[in-house]
């Protein structure tokens, strides 16, 4: 990864997913980018009901969709693209 290159993170903000975990996720992706000065590498989005509540939370990386991800592994995801975790 270029230091040019942003990560894309979209996150379900309909109520099932904000109440099973998404409001966690936002929490520790906020403070993730601010330990480690990363607000413009890393673009946060909130996205509407993607119709999949009973599978969620639903949150999307660069594209691709994840299901059930909690706060540290959604971190993991994000610290691999960083090239942090190989």
């Amino acid at each position: 990864m270029t230091t040019n290159d942003r990560i894309c993170i979209e996150l379900c903000m309909g109520s099932a997913c904000f109440a099973r975990g998404n409001r966690e996720v936002i929490a520790a992706l906020n403070k993730f980018m601010s330990e480690r000065s990363l607000k413009g590498r890393i673009i946060v989005r909130g996205a509407l009901c993607q119709g999949m509540c009973s599978d969620g939370p639903h949150i999307s990386i660069n594209g691709t969709t994840y299901r059930d991800l909690d706060p540290r592994q959604c971190i993991d995801i994000v610290r691999e693209l960083l090239g942090e975790i190989r």
